[in-house]
């Protein structure tokens, strides 16, 4: 399993990103493949329709706890449940409250920023944390299952490692008998194959 472990931006968990689908990219056996990532407070019938286009994979994450009365009609479709009670987009509203620069601090104070940047990463770090937890706590739906334990996927650090390791399992699943080489796309041409392929561009 490859996975791309490029530095990449933070999923976003915050009001905006509930009507905005996050593009996410993955490395599936030698080749990029770009998947689509969804938070959501309900859930919309469209968001499970079978895939088309140029999106590889979707991943939908529900901000709470609930039991999905839709389920995806693509195998390249997860739906991600947190645990009960647990609201990542309100979690994420509040640390970045908390993250603000006081009004009334000296800005100038290199002290104070220093002290206030090393808050700022602890609760960055926190809050990731948290998220990951609520998640391998939670399940994960996808098509022809009825549930899975969130843990089984929400077992790495981070957020972003769970989602590409996902993202390429999707895939693996989807097209099991895609036999892709990493050096050879799909496979080493012969004297043969490339003759047939320049005369039918001729």
């Amino acid at each position: 399993m490859n996975t791309d472990n490029r530095k990449r931006p933070r999923i976003s968990f915050s009001r905006e990103s509930i009507r905005v689908p996050q593009t996410w990219d993955v490395e599936w056996r030698g080749l990029p493949h770009t998947g689509q990532v969804i938070v959501r407070e309900k859930l919309n019938s469209e968001d499970f329709l079978p895939l088309f286009g140029e999106i590889s994979f979707r991943i939908i994450f529900t901000n709470r706890g609930l039991k999905p009365r839709d389920r995806a009609g693509d195998s390249r479709i997860a739906l991600v449940v947190p645990r009960f009670r647990f609201d990542a987009v309100t979690e994420s509203e509040r640390v970045s409250s908390a993250l603000s620069m006081p009004p009334t601090s000296n800005r100038r104070d290199p002290l104070i920023g220093q002290v206030f940047r090393t808050e700022q990463v602890s609760r960055l770090a926190a809050f990731h944390t948290r998220i990951v937890e609520s998640y391998a706590s939670g399940r994960l739906y996808r098509q022809n299952q009825s549930h899975q334990s969130g843990r089984e996927f929400f077992a790495s650090d981070s957020t972003e490692q769970c989602l590409t390791e996902l993202g390429v399992l999707m895939l693996s699943d989807a097209f099991p008998s895609q036999d892709y080489d990493h050096a050879s796309f799909p496979r080493t041409l012969t004297d043969r194959d490339v003759s047939a392929l320049f005369s039918g561009l001729i």
